[in-house]
């Protein structure tokens, strides 16, 4: 239950590893879409930590089966270093022998197409800002992934998207 009075609660808006936060100390952590960030496979134990005796754990992110999950591997292909999704989070839970329970949804959400940029804004979103650099093939490729799984109906893109919530 929530209390009324929020002003104890903290925010922070930098990348999760330079963030000092004192341990064991949270009921409620959460992680809304920004786990593709992390720059270790080691900051789920530092997560963890975060909890009170009694505190909880929610991450939110894509499916690892969704639409935008394969237009992120579609993106990163070539590069060495890979996101942090959600499939990671379940492995190393599943590794440090931790409970946590799996639920599952859908968004749906519209681009209109003729306002070209939105669509390239998503493209140059997902992949953090390289989609220009990508050469022509692969940006063939990847336009047309997104094409192969959306529908254009007159002026408008539509998506579905699996969204995956851990409550640890």
């Amino acid at each position: 239950r929530l209390a009324h009075d929020l002003s104890g609660w903290q925010v922070h808006h930098a990348l999760f590893e330079d963030v000092p936060l004192v341990e064991q100390s949270y009921d409620l952590v959460v992680l809304l879409h920004s786990i593709f960030a992390f720059a270790n496979g080691g900051s789920i134990e530092r997560i963890l930590s975060l909890r009170s005796r009694h505190g909880v754990v929610l991450v939110a992110s894509n499916d690892k089966d969704s639409f935008l999950a394969g237009l992120k591997r579609l993106v990163d292909e070539g590069y060495s270093d890979q996101r942090y999704e959600i499939g990671d989070v379940e492995r190393d839970l599943e590794r440090l022998g931790v409970h946590y329970e799996r639920m599952s949804f859908e968004t749906r959400w519209v681009v209109h197409c003729e306002l070209p940029t939105d669509l390239e804004c998503i493209l140059h979103w997902i992949s953090l800002g390289n989609f220009d650099r990508m050469s022509a093939s692969r940006q063939e490729v990847i336009r047309d992934y997104v094409a192969e799984n959306s529908i254009l109906a007159g002026s408008r893109r539509f998506f579905c998207e699996k969204e995956s919530v851990l409550l640890i």
